[in-house]
């Protein structure tokens, strides 16, 4: 991912959250990788149906198997799941 500044990463991921909740994009699944314990979780395309990516919790980044991830960009796979990510840890 290129260089961004904190405001510009909080954009971006703004705007794939607003995309995703206006597409009704949804977690179809999530899991941990057994031999590292690492999370991932299977989203649905918005734009094509049946097709699903892989967003993949790798150190402390998650990475995303759609063309834009690919690209090494934000997309609102990733934006969904930090998301949920961020809510769940303010749950008590």
């Amino acid at each position: 991912m290129r260089d961004m500044s904190s405001h510009e990463v909080n954009q971006q991921l703004a705007r794939g959250l607003a995309r995703a909740l206006e597409q009704h994009v949804t977690i179809a699944a999530r899991g941990f990788v057994t031999a590292t314990g690492d999370q991932f979780f299977i989203v649905n395309s918005a734009s094509h149906n049946g097709t699903q990516y892989l967003v993949a919790a790798v150190g402390s980044r998650l990475v995303c198997s759609c063309p834009a991830g690919e690209h090494d960009l934000i997309c609102k796979h990733v934006a969904l799941v930090r998301a949920l990510l961020v809510a769940e840890r303010m749950v008590v």
